[in-house]
């Protein structure tokens, strides 16, 4: 939580070699459903997750970054 007692904002899940925006996709079998196996603080208030697919069980690690308040505001103004 923040100063403000909100929580923090996180960019969705970055995998390397995937397009930004869409989703979570296994590698192997195509799946969208993960699983969160376990869930550690990163670098740089990141987030990591180690995840599996609950189709074919490949377990890969995601990384989510907390938005920028600035970010935030470029993205509502018109």
């Amino acid at each position: 939580m923040n100063a403000d007692g909100e929580r923090k904002r996180y960019t969705e899940p970055i995998i390397p070699g995937q397009e930004p925006g869409g989703g979570l996709k296994c590698p192997t079998c195509g799946c969208r459903h993960f699983r969160v196996l376990s869930t550690r603080p990163g670098p740089g208030g990141s987030i990591r997750r180690r995840r599996a697919c609950r189709y074919c069980g490949y377990r890969l690690t995601t990384t989510e970054r907390p938005k920028d308040a600035e970010t935030d505001e470029q993205e509502i103004a018109p």
